[in-house]
């Protein structure tokens, strides 16, 4: 596998002459001359300044971070491979837009000076590091402390941003009180305060998503929520709202201060690009508009070959607020590449395939299309059926809670892209193969009839970083007549590799059979001379269905009031009710429902009667999970109380369905001998709901 290869000969950070901005801020913490520091490296300078200058600002921090392109059909960041990360010391002024009655703000920057303090490579996944020298951060969060509010509102919002808000408006006005130890992040949410239809209105679907499968993680198992929480709240810039007349609002506030010359006039009327949304500052308030000069900030920008050119593109430039330079742990950096930039959603891993005797597909994604032999293995996959058998076990009882034996095998589709790994150089009897295709045909009952084979067919690119100075080539995996693919020579170090075989893209749902084909090449032409043993996976990337098919209320223990799908109102007249709904959730392949209901601030509505007689059980349950394969469709008549002493207002009740399918490439790692009790993955879901006016 090639490796990615610095552009430049490595130096230490402390070897890099600094630059003048550099030398400006370093002059400005110690009282040094500026023209007796620039120019001059920090081994200099230590050496001449040791006692003189805090030893401190002679320090680095790593900052480390990734280059990705957000593929907007699978909501998944893709890893940007063989990009230069550019770091710069940058001074900016901005032209501050906070308009009344929104959460963020947005920047015109109208004028730039930057100059570059290093650069990196980023690597097979577009992780990069680089060091920073310390009185560059120091001098940074200086001038921000200098300035009201600028912390805040220099901030781009991570997903945590967004939830902290959101958490202080559907609490407010009354906390919810809890026992024992400090709840979660996500604990509100848990509560049934933050609704799925709240949620997704407010990050997004694929960030609900991930958030929801969070929200439901079981008790044993491990959350990732610390990393979700710090991904960056929005996949693309968010637009402002409409601003009328800004330039001659930046005139005129340039006017105010006395800056109004001839440049900075000019630059303000050349402002046509925004960057945002930022944090608004909410504790003090700033005006709609506000013109900000010279602001300090190390920022980034990213270049690549995306045409294969020899000359490398700018892919990022934004830039600004990239680090939040005054938090103790800074999180990794997530710089968003625009379309044009080269992306791959492999890393360049390559499985362990074994030793690759004969032709063969041996793995999807992450997991192992044949199961381990030996003392204490544990299948993967149903050969016959191509179900994996460890994904999402069914739970006897129906109880969520429930801890599925072993033995218990699961029916869990694949879903999203796919990417096969296999043998396809030879024959087992040694004759080497040219080229290789994958035929398939799909069952739609189970295996019990096919459709015809066809020919997959689909492309994606291998690339490698060579030269030096390097250089990011390209090889696109396109196919010849009969939908042939070229075997890849593994001295020629292509990343994924020689063993990747395919990368499906919206493949059928069904019980997929495919079979691994080779050829030769004589004359332009392919013919084949053999094939592999097939295999089978069964794919489904259909979402359920969650509906609230009937609507009811009634006063404890008295008749049923039917109620309109549409805007639906409760006078309750200072009374205790009860809100009745007849709910289904069905799924090609259900794994399970979950019952929630929102309230207006001081309290939620409490569940009374649930999933609890489909579970042997007595008192009320919320969730429901598939007992058995062909347990895909649950109806029930469910109810919750509203006492009197909850406010009155809108009200959200609902449920959220899961299929059981999973992504194969999900980074689930497969021991033979671990049978994967509690992988419970849950990428697609549907949710329904509805809201209620209930009124004294």
């Amino acid at each position: 596998m090639a490796e990615t290869k610095s552009k430049t000969a490595d130096r230490r950070p402390d070897e890099m002459a600094l630059t003048k901005t550099s030398a400006a801020r370093l002059s400005q913490l110690t009282g040094i001359a500026a023209e007796s520091l620039a120019g001059r490296t920090i081994v200099d300078l230590r050496k001449e300044f040791e006692w003189r200058i805090d030893p401190e600002l002679f320090l680095f921090r790593r900052i480390c971070g990734r280059v990705v392109k957000h593929d907007p059909i699978s909501g998944e960041d893709w890893g940007v491979p063989g990009a230069t990360v550019h770091v710069y010391d940058t001074e900016v002024n901005l032209f501050g837009y906070f308009p009344f009655g929104w959460q963020y703000g947005w920047f015109w920057p109208y004028f730039f000076r930057r100059e570059e303090i290093g650069h990196t490579v980023t690597d097979a996944c577009g992780n990069f590091c680089v060091w920073i020298p310390r009185f560059d951060i120091e001098w940074v969060l200086r001038w921000r402390r200098e300035r009201l509010c600028f912390p805040e509102i220099l901030v781009k919002p991570n997903l945590r941003d967004i939830l902290d808000r959101l958490r202080e408006v559907v609490e407010l006005p009354a906390r919810i009180p809890h026992h024992g130890p400090d709840p979660g992040p996500l604990d509100f949410l848990r509560a049934g305060i933050g609704s799925p239809a709240v949620l997704e209105q407010t990050v997004g679907p694929p960030a609900a998503r991930l958030l929801q499968a969070d929200v439901h993680t079981r008790v044993g198992e491990t959350s990732g929520v610390d990393a979700l929480l710090e991904r960056r709240a929005f996949t693309a810039p968010m637009p402002p709202p409409a601003a009328t007349h800004l330039h001659e609002q930046m005139k005129g506030h340039l006017e105010a201060v006395k800056l109004a010359s001839k440049d900075n006039l000019a630059r303000a009327q050349q402002a046509r690009s925004w960057i945002g949304p930022f944090l608004r500052c909410i504790d003090i308030s700033v005006p709609e508009f506000l013109p900000i000069f010279d602001v300090p900030d190390i920022t980034f920008g990213v270049t690549q070959d995306v045409d294969g050119d020899g000359t490398e593109e700018v892919i990022y430039s934004e830039g600004l607020a990239d680090v939040r330079w005054d938090a103790g742990y800074i999180p990794p950096v997530t710089l968003v590449a625009d379309p044009s930039a080269f992306a791959t959603p492999t890393c360049g891993h390559q499985p362990d395939l074994g030793p690759c005797a004969e032709p063969e597909i041996v793995v999807v994604g992450h997991m192992p299309l044949k199961n381990p032999t030996g003392g204490g293995a544990v299948p993967i996959l149903d050969t016959t059926t191509g179900y994996a058998v460890r994904a999402n076990r069914p739970h006897s009882t129906g109880q969520v809670g429930q801890t599925p034996t072993a033995a218990t095998a699961a029916t869990a589709p694949a879903s999203g892209l796919l990417e096969f790994w296999g043998c396809c150089h030879h024959l087992k009897n040694g004759t080497p193969a040219s080229h290789y295709r994958i035929n398939a045909r799909v069952s739609a009952d189970e295996g019990a009839t096919f459709g015809p084979w066809f020919q997959i067919s689909d492309t994606w690119s291998n690339w490698r970083v060579v030269g030096s100075p390097s250089v990011l080539e390209y090889k696109g995996m396109t196919q010849l007549a009969g939908g042939w693919w070229e075997v890849l020579n593994p001295a020629d170090q292509w990343i994924p590799g020689d063993h990747y075989l395919l990368q499906w893209h919206g493949p059928p749902d069904g019980l997929v059979e495919m079979q691994l084909e080779l050829g030769q090449i004589s004359g332009g032409a392919v013919t084949p001379i053999g094939t592999a043993p097939a295999v089978r996976l069964q794919v489904d990337n259909s979402a359920p269905s969650a509906q609230i098919t009937a609507l009811y209320w009634r006063l404890p223990g008295g008749a049923l009031h039917p109620l309109p799908l549409n805007c639906p109102t409760i006078v309750r007249s200072h009374h205790d009710i009860e809100v009745v709904a007849d709910i289904q959730a069905t799924a090609a392949h259900l794994r399970s429902v979950e019952l929630w209901a929102s309230g207006c601030g001081n309290g939620n509505p409490t569940l009374l009667s649930g999933f609890e007689a489909l579970e042997g059980l007595a008192t009320p349950t919320s969730g429901y999970w598939h007992k058995t394969p062909a347990d895909n469709g649950v109806a029930r008549q469910v109810a919750w109380s509203v006492p009197a002493s909850l406010s009155p207002g809108a009200y959200g009740f609902g449920l959220t369905a899961w299929s059981r399918a999973f992504e194969p490439g999900d980074g689930h790692v497969y021991t033979p001998t671990n049978p994967d009790i509690g992988y419970d993955p849950g990428p697609i879901w549907r949710y329904g709901q509805i809201a209620i006016a209930i009124v004294d």
